[in-house]
């Protein structure tokens, strides 16, 4: 029992038992040994882009730096690591197992009761070798502590490094420097001297060359050279240019949705407006005016590209808006004749809601005629009517029943609004055209227009006709001008030749833009050019026909010229001697 007790115990304690060993480990196959003496493989001075060019900073920097090749030689590295080991629990129970067992068989009569010498002998060599074996398969415990210690050994390869430091203050490192857009050169110049090793270049100072050719994808080029290094950046525009809608027409209209009606106009800019543009569709554009965001038809302006960091917030030119009587030819009327019950004044337009588009300042132009009827020639309200074109031959319907005036009276007509000049079987045909909001087209011959003004019959007729033409596809050229004045004749006789006091007078031939009285130093004069020098002869009291064409003569076509760089020629046909009011 003694023997046994023993042996349990030193079971227990060979349970305890644990050991440690150090030993050197491989950690790196390729260091590099910085100990050693590097070989100068390459020495150069590079520029590193140092800081990136904004909307509201456009200077990008480059530094230089002295970069030096090193070739450093690479050793295997090991390290010394310490381990605890264990006993393995399982194998040491069943060696130890074995060990008492021999034991017992060996020494006592409680398993082997006539045992000889050598059998004992031979058990008692079995236990020892058993128990060594039991306590010789030990196990690792925990992760090994690695001391720190290490060392480089043999050679294993080489490394390159680099090692670069930026290039000190010098007066005598200077630079070449080009910079191009889609190979143009933009700007170039050599022995660029740096200032504390770094170069500082405002993009900015290069959008009056890129305005308008650059979109969102276009970058430019920057080229550094020193001796035979050559550093290439690129940057895009958008980095440092905002993208701005310049105003190319007189007015443009400011709307809160994409859509034009009456009721969304927000406010009215002038011809040299920039609006930055925030997203373009098809037919509009999204621009920011103030702190809003508002919507311009695409084709009010021209894209271009701008630097507010440079030029500060771009121009806009806002026009306030100014009540009717405002402008000079609004007011002041002078009255030229007393009220005749037998007058009546015409206002026939296709210009209101009509989806080829809206003339700017049409309504105004409207109310201008209508006042002068009112005022000057002293006619009441149920004398002048407006007639519009609205729907499929609303507009001669309506001429048409009109009551005959037989012969007494003066007969005012303002005809407004969109035309169209065709060439039908060789015959040469002016058209008044509506588009309607299912997107169909109506044609109205000015021809039969005319033709149902001569029907009223009136002792005299005065006819005023301001068309813009609609190009319908194709270019107007010099030709369609010259033909297209022998149509507005064949029109203008359907009534000349039916009255021989009449007169018809026309504010542009076809392809001509009927323009708008705005410019730079002239302002906004809200009305078309005709209109305007029309209300200003009748205001300086120019009552006869000759006169008045002469002064619509002398002034429409120069002012069209001086504001809007381009023609606008008036015509007139009929009886050059009558007098606007009654002799």
């Amino acid at each position: 029992m003694i023997m046994l007790r023993n042996l349990m115990l030193l079971i227990a304690c060979a349970a305890a038992i644990s050991c440690t060993s150090s030993r050197w480990v491989v950690t790196d196959q390729f260091a590099l040994d910085e100990s050693a003496e590097p070989v100068v493989l390459d020495q150069k001075t590079v520029f590193a882009l140092e800081k990136e060019p904004t909307v509201d900073d456009p200077v990008i920097t480059f530094a230089a730096y002295d970069v030096t090749d090193l070739e450093y030689p690479l050793r295997v590295k090991v390290e010394r690591s310490v381990q605890q080991y264990r006993p393995g629990y399982t194998f040491l129970a069943l060696g130890l197992t074995g060990v008492a067992f021999s034991v017992l068989a060996a020494n006592t009569d409680v398993i082997l009761e006539d045992a000889s010498g050598s059998q004992r002998a031979m058990l008692n060599i079995s236990a020892g070798v058993i128990g060594a074996l039991s306590f010789a398969n030990m196990k690792p415990r925990g992760e090994p502590i690695y001391t720190g210690e290490s060392e480089l050994m043999r050679r294993s390869g080489v490394e390159v490094v680099q090692d670069s430091i930026r290039k000190l203050n010098d007066e005598d490192f200077t630079a070449d420097l080009l910079v191009t857009f889609e190979g143009e050169e933009l700007f170039s110049q050599s022995d660029l001297s740096f200032s504390q090793s770094a170069l500082d270049i405002n993009l900015a100072s290069f959008a009056s060359s890129l305005q308008s050719r650059v979109d969102e994808e276009s970058v430019i080029t920057i080229r550094l050279t020193y001796d035979e290094y050559t550093e290439e950046t690129e940057v895009k525009v958008r980095d440092f240019l905002v993208p701005h809608l310049n105003i190319t027409v007189p007015v443009a209209v400011l709307r809160n949705s994409p859509e034009v009606t009456e009721l969304n106009a927000i406010t009215e800019v002038g011809r040299g407006s920039f609006l930055e543009i925030l997203e373009k569709e098809d037919e509009w554009v999204r621009v920011r005016f103030e702190e809003l965001e508002a919507y311009v038809e695409r084709e009010s302006g021209d894209e271009e590209w701008l630097s507010t960091a440079e030029s500060g917030p771009a121009l806009i030119f806002e026009f306030a808006e100014l009540p009717f009587g405002e402008i000079d030819v609004e007011n002041s009327l002078p009255i030229l004749k007393p009220r005749n019950e037998d007058d009546r004044a015409l206002i026939l337009t296709n210009g209101i809601d009509n989806g080829i588009g809206i003339r700017q300042y049409l309504e105004r132009d409207h109310r201008l005629f209508y006042h002068y009827m009112r005022t000057s020639f002293q006619m009441g309200s149920d004398q002048v009517r407006t007639l519009k074109d609205d729907s499929e031959g609303a507009l001669l319907s309506e001429l048409r029943n009109m009551e005959s005036m037989s012969g007494r009276g003066s007969l005012y007509v303002y005809l407004s609004g969109f035309a169209d000049y065709r060439n039908e079987n060789g015959e040469s045909k002016i058209k008044l055209v509506y588009r309607g909001s299912n997107g169909e087209m109506n044609l109205v011959s000015l021809k039969d227009v005319m033709s149902a003004v001569a029907e009223i019959d009136a002792g005299r007729v005065f006819i005023f006709t301001d068309l813009e033409y609609a190009e319908t596809g194709r270019q107007m050229n010099r030709a369609t001008t010259r033909n297209g004045s022998g149509a507005l004749q064949a029109a203008a006789e359907r009534i000349t030749r039916q009255n021989p006091r009449s007169v018809v007078v026309f504010s542009n031939r076809p392809g001509q833009h009927s323009g708008l009285y705005i410019g730079m130093i002239d302002g906004n004069m809200r009305h078309h050019i005709f209109n305007y020098f029309w209300a200003d002869a009748i205001k300086k009291r120019k009552i006869t026909v000759s006169a008045l064409l002469d002064h619509l003569d002398s002034n429409v076509d120069y002012t069209s010229r001086r504001l809007h760089d381009r023609p606008q020629e008036i015509q007139a046909f009929g009886n050059f001697s009558l007098h606007l009011v009654n002799e």
